[in-house]
């Protein structure tokens, strides 16, 4: 139990109009990324109209600017959102920051705990709480203490000199338990402090939901699982592990964060191919219509799914590596994936039309392909 000093009445008045102050700066920043991004994607949609009508023999030095400016903000995001992974030592793109990370996250949260007014949250003396923070615990306990790659030294380090961030929870939902409680007197309704260490804050939510067969976690360190998967698991301490570290594994590597930057560049890319299209087929309204709907169609499945098996495919590789040196036996996740496997084939007549027809645009890859995961690190 961590208990922190008293805080005087000129900081608590700070803490106070810190959120407002706070929320307005990054709500700013963001507004410049998406400016930018909006910039990009208009000029791109712009130049297969500049080509197709000449437009850049009349007009050279602006529409050279409107050339040069996708390339520019490419280069840019490129410099500032270029990061390594943690583990893999994969690089991706970033585009958002920490701060803006954790302001995503709560929110996230925040809608997807509210959109449901029945949800129930298991307290922290219930036995499947319990259970549960007793596999993460261990889970997390293996972490090391950041999940950064820094090419520079920066001082001071957030981790050994104990830096938090403010958070704003208010409108959440109290967790059913967290991994270390820490109590903070005088502290303002809603704010609390995350800390970057990876080891400790983890919160968890519980939810009484028979009828899901689900579990996630945020990048705020959050960890949502229902008691559908759990009875599905048999309450099994192996299987758990196995979903548990799947999970954990998605905040340590930042997928969250990744996959919403990938799809921004999707979008880009889309937009640029609408503007093909247009140019090219104007004198053809029914084809320019008819492939305008079928690039709206595939873009969505495309933009948000595609990348996100792979993501799911090196969180499952990360988890198994979590789970080995917590002490669990990583091979039980072959037997998980098998029963999983089974139950995908039970379910698939539920499966919309699109997906079982375009299998390779769903979120999650198939159970078998996890199994071949799971069966390579068995052999390593």
């Amino acid at each position: 139990m961590l208990r922190a000093k008293r805080i005087n009445h000129s900081l608590i008045n700070t803490l106070y109009n810190y959120p407002i102050h706070s929320q307005k700066r990054q709500s700013n920043v963001l507004a410049c990324k998406e400016a930018l991004l909006l910039t990009a994607r208009a000029s791109l949609l712009a130049a297969p109209f500049i080509w197709h009508f000449r437009l850049h023999k009349k007009y050279r030095k602006t529409t050279g600017w409107l050339i040069k400016t996708p390339v520019l903000m490419a280069c840019l995001a490129i410099a500032v959102g270029l990061d390594q992974c943690p583990i893999t030592g994969r690089w991706r793109l970033l585009w958002m920051s920490e701060q803006e990370e954790l302001e995503w996250s709560n929110e996230r949260l925040r809608t997807l705990l509210n959109k449901d007014e029945n949800l129930v949250v298991l307290g922290k003396d219930d036995e499947r709480t319990k259970l549960v923070l007793q596999i993460t615990r261990r889970l997390v306990n293996t972490l090391p203490p950041s999940n950064k790659r820094s090419i520079l030294p920066t001082w001071p380090d957030p981790i050994t000199h104990g830096i938090s961030s403010l958070v704003d929870r208010r409108g959440l939902k109290e967790p059913s338990t967290t991994t270390s409680q820490m109590d903070i007197v005088n502290f303002p309704q809603g704010l609390t402090l995350y800390h970057p260490n990876l080891k400790v804050g983890w919160n968890i939510y519980v939810i009484d939901d028979k009828s899901q067969f689900n579990a996630y976690a945020m990048p705020s360190k959050e960890i949502v699982i229902y008691t559908g998967l759990m009875d599905l698991l048999d309450y099994r301490e192996d299987f758990l592990s196995t979903v548990l570290a799947h999970e954990i594994a998605h905040v340590t590597q930042r997928h969250a964060i990744e996959n919403l930057g990938l799809q921004n560049l999707a979008t880009v890319v889309f937009d640029f191919i609408r503007g093909a299209i247009v140019s090219v087929t104007i004198p053809f309204p029914i084809v320019t219509s008819s492939l305008t709907l079928a690039i709206n169609w595939i873009n969505d499945p495309l933009s948000d799914s595609a990348f996100s098996r792979k993501l799911e495919l090196e969180a499952d590789a990360v988890g198994l590596d979590i789970m080995a040196r917590a002490g669990f036996d990583p091979t039980c996740a072959l037997q998980l994936w098998s029963i999983m496997s089974a139950f995908d084939k039970q379910n698939e007549e539920q499966k919309s039309l699109f997906e079982q027809t375009f299998p390779f645009l769903n979120t999650h890859p198939p159970s078998e392909s996890r199994l071949n995961v799971s069966v390579n690190f068995s052999k390593t």
